[in-house]
């Protein structure tokens, strides 16, 4: 391909720009025009002055006009306000707002729609960020999506690459800890993973295993049964975990038990322990030595068994010889 037809080919992408942005201004237009037309609910009441509403009550009040808006008593929750100091922070925001545009559908069809309720909840920086974009796009934001709002708030608070791999460094060095479920653990690693690249479902259930805590891997691979997704591998964690914290509670339990139980049991009917015997020296002191002649050494005061001279005499080396005369 040549320059000149280089050039024909950019110039014909750019006038294919133009014309769907032009057609999607045309398209806003009429649907704003046409809700103009539309009779609101307080123009059929008579005699009532218009009383001055704030963002979030014409929201509540717009989004329970539609018909498939929930009910009156339980209205749509506002999402926080968001000041852009953390990933999570941003998640619970987005979510917030996920959740507000499932409640009333047809009010939220549109994503500038969308992006013009939710940008009422901005502050600090994100919101100056936001609305300098705004000002100075005043074409692109006409055709600006929801993911591209949320992941400019996004890049906001990091550069992309670096949390990226900050993302996927604590992705790889995630491991159950001590007081954790199964549970919590799989929330965690499904946070990590919203800002990675997708994984296969066989490479989740693997990296979720692999992160568990020992005792509980142990426990799945006795069980002997191969889970379907991570999930499974979840909702079995889970029975296997509570069975191993009610195994060590009966475990405990019973001990303290018994051991209660069996001194209640000594202090009724078990004999008393056995008492300390006394020494030969503490029984002789006790004992009348009178009278008593020491069939070792013929000398009297004392027994046999505690004859010095026998003591002595414990050597056989040392034993006086004994002559050859009768």
């Amino acid at each position: 391909m040549d320059a000149e037809e280089l050039q024909a080919a950019l110039l014909y992408e750019e006038e294919k720009q133009r014309l769907l942005v032009t057609r999607r201004i045309r398209q806003l237009r009429e649907r704003n025009a046409a809700l103009e037309r539309e009779p609101s609910g307080s123009e059929t009441i008579q005699n009532e002055q218009p009383r001055a509403e704030t963002p979030a009550s014409s929201h509540k009040r717009g989004a329970l006009s539609t018909d498939d808006a929930p009910s009156a008593k339980r209205p749509i929750k506002e999402p926080p306000i968001y000041k852009g100091k953390s990933i999570k922070e941003h998640q619970e925001y987005v979510l917030s707002c996920d959740i507000a545009f499932l409640q009333a559908p047809r009010l939220y069809k549109e994503d500038i729609q969308k992006i013009t309720w939710a940008m009422q909840y901005l502050s600090g920086d994100p919101r100056d960020r936001w609305v300098n974009w705004w000002i100075a796009n005043p074409v692109e934001r006409l055709v600006a999506t929801w993911p591209f709002f949320t992941t400019f708030l996004l890049d906001l608070l990091d550069d992309p690459v670096a949390r990226l791999l900050d993302a996927h460094e604590k992705y790889v060095e995630a491991k159950q800890r001590e007081g954790q479920s199964a549970r919590q653990f799989l929330t965690y690693m499904e946070t990590l993973e919203a800002q990675l690249d997708p994984y296969t479902p066989k490479q989740k259930l693997y990296h979720y295993y692999a992160r568990l805590q020992s005792e509980l891997r142990i426990a799945i691979t006795n069980h002997n049964v191969v889970p379907a997704d991570r999930e499974d591998l979840c909702n079995l964690a889970t029975r296997l975990e509570k069975n191993l914290k009610d195994g060590r509670k009966t475990k405990t339990g019973g001990s303290s038990v018994g051991n209660r139980s069996g001194s209640r049991q000594r202090g009724k009917d078990s004999p008393r322990p056995p008492q300390p015997r006394d020494t030969p020296s503490q029984s002789s002191d006790r004992r009348d030595t009178k009278g008593v002649v020491c069939y070792n050494c013929q000398q009297p005061g004392h027994y046999s068994r505690e004859c010095p001279r026998k003591k002595n005499s414990s050597n056989p080396n040392r034993l006086p010889m004994k002559s050859g005369k009768g």
